[in-house]
């Protein structure tokens, strides 16, 4: 009762978007791509392939030879390609997809957010809007430093409102409808908190919504 709680309020496929973005498309990001990048694209070739970096050596020897040459040949794909590894985003949506039975063990950047943030078990004070992050972020800071002596009051730098709104919907153009309802699925309980609407029919603005 002594904390002031908030989260940030962002559409679930908009933040999908921006974390395949992020992690996969700047070249920088070592972390994922040596983690995940060759296990995302080589669980898209081969059903139930191990996740696991020692478990995939431990039974390689013992997997068909044809999955041993698509394996093989993956790698090589990998070992050519640049900046993003070739991992397209319906690839990464079907690895995200694919763990419909154990979201809890997605990784943090993508894992629903009421999954993150449990809001019906947390009662929140707070909820910033992502298109407005810079703003209303700023309003909470006053708002917690009111009636407080404080010589060096914390503030945020200005910074331009930003909406990867359009950009979402291109990425989600890439996809079938059938992905995008598994999308809608993982993701419903974050539309239905929130707030937010999802139109899957919609090649072009399945990222719209209030």
């Amino acid at each position: 009762q002594t904390f002031t709680k908030f989260f940030v309020r962002r559409h679930p496929f908009e933040r999908l978007v921006s974390a395949y973005i992020n992690k996969f498309e700047d070249p920088f990001m070592y972390y994922y791509i040596d983690t995940l990048a060759k296990t995302i694209i080589i669980s898209n070739y081969l059903e139930n392939y191990p996740r696991k970096k020692e478990t995939f050596e431990r039974d390689f020897k013992h997997l068909p030879t044809s999955q041993k040459q698509e394996i093989l040949k993956q790698i090589k794909r990998l070992d050519s390609a640049q900046d993003n590894f070739n991992i397209t985003f319906t690839e990464f949506v079907n690895y995200v997809t694919s763990s419909m039975d154990n979201i809890d063990a997605l990784d943090i950047h993508w894992k629903p957010v009421s999954r993150i943030c449990k809001p019906c078990a947390v009662r929140y004070d707070v909820v910033i809007e992502h298109d407005n992050h810079s703003e209303e972020s700023q309003i909470l800071v006053d708002y917690l430093q009111t009636n407080k002596p404080n010589n060096n009051p914390l503030y945020f730098e200005p910074y331009p409102r930003v909406s990867t709104r359009d950009k979402c919907n291109r990425y989600f153009t890439r996809l079938s409808k059938g992905l995008r309802q598994k999308l809608y699925e993982l993701y419903r309980d974050d539309f239905l908190l929130f707030g937010y609407e999802c139109n899957i029919e919609s090649e072009s603005s399945a990222c719209d919504g209030v």
